[in-house]
């Protein structure tokens, strides 16, 4: 039953008149996208704090390597360091910033995948309410 479950992270908007269509579920993993596509994928998410972070980190990574030929691997390696811990903190700061958004940690689901972990999810919350 447990052989290759993950976990999920799972927000609910607090006053939804819908839980159903204002769920979120985030996989507790860590976030290739993230780690690939850094400042595109804090814009996408809309996280705007580390979109502007990373803009600003990778432009002075830029300006510094252009200005200090031998000091590039050095900033490299810093970029990496940097793309590396936000691979694994970034769903992490996705759910404080949905929190920030209104949006409540509810549950954290073990399934196989996201489809399984929805199903869970909304199981339990059916259980629960009496539905």
């Amino acid at each position: 039953m447990f052989g290759g479950s993950k976990f999920f992270a799972v927000y609910v908007k607090k006053d939804s008149k819908s839980s159903f269509e204002d769920t979120i579920i985030l996989k507790q993993r860590f976030n290739f996208f993230a780690f690939i596509f850094s400042t595109f994928w804090a814009l996408y998410h809309r996280i705007w704090w580390l979109f502007f972070t990373m803009a600003a980190i990778e432009g002075l990574i830029f300006y510094e390597t252009n200005l200090n030929p031998e000091s590039v691997m050095i900033f490299r390696m810093i970029a990496l360091s940097i793309q590396v811990w936000l691979g694994f903190e970034a769903n992490d700061i996705r759910g404080k910033n949905l929190e920030k958004k209104g949006y409540i940690l509810l549950d954290v689901v073990s399934a196989q995948d996201e489809t399984e972990a929805n199903r869970r999810f909304f199981d339990k919350y059916m259980l629960s309410t009496n539905i």
